[in-house]
């Protein structure tokens, strides 16, 4: 690979911390350059995080991780196994099991943002002026209308 990759974890939950995800992925991919974490409201309201894994070098465990990745477009990375009563355990027939708990892992991409248009000096269209509205005043009445009542 020629240009070092960063790694993407799209949804995380919001006890997740930089260091957990340091702990986790260090034997994995090997040394990170740094983590950067952001918060997030689903849909329900609830936070969730979102991390960016930035390496500084490649090394062979990143090569590794990001062609697989390639090849399947995201893998799961398994972070803790928790027990979880409501889940159903074929082996004793009844509820209760250890179910795992993972991140699913992307490469980052980053998105280029759409350049800001330049706005050049010009004469406005009507268009355009159709679209500017005349500020309100507390009492009701718009700028035009004081000024015209004080011209008078």
């Amino acid at each position: 690979m020629s240009s070092t990759s960063s790694l993407f974890i799209g949804y995380a939950r919001s006890t997740c911390d930089r260091a957990q995800v340091q702990t986790v992925l260090a034997p994995l991919v090997g040394l990170m350059d740094r983590i950067d974490e952001t918060t997030r409201k689903d849909s329900k309201g609830y936070d969730y995080k979102m991390f960016f894994i930035h390496f500084a070098v490649n090394n062979p465990d990143l090569d590794k991780v990001v062609a697989r990745i390639q090849r399947e477009d995201f893998i799961n990375i398994v972070y803790d196994t928790q027990w979880d009563k409501r889940k159903w355990n074929d082996n004793t027939q009844s509820y209760g099991a250890q179910v795992p708990r993972f991140w699913k892992v992307t490469l980052y991409v980053k998105k280029d943002k759409p350049a800001a248009p330049v706005s050049m000096p010009h004469i406005m269209s009507a268009e355009e002026v159709a679209l500017i509205r005349t500020p309100k005043i507390a009492d009701g009445s718009t700028e035009s209308s004081r000024r015209r009542k004080h011209a008078d």
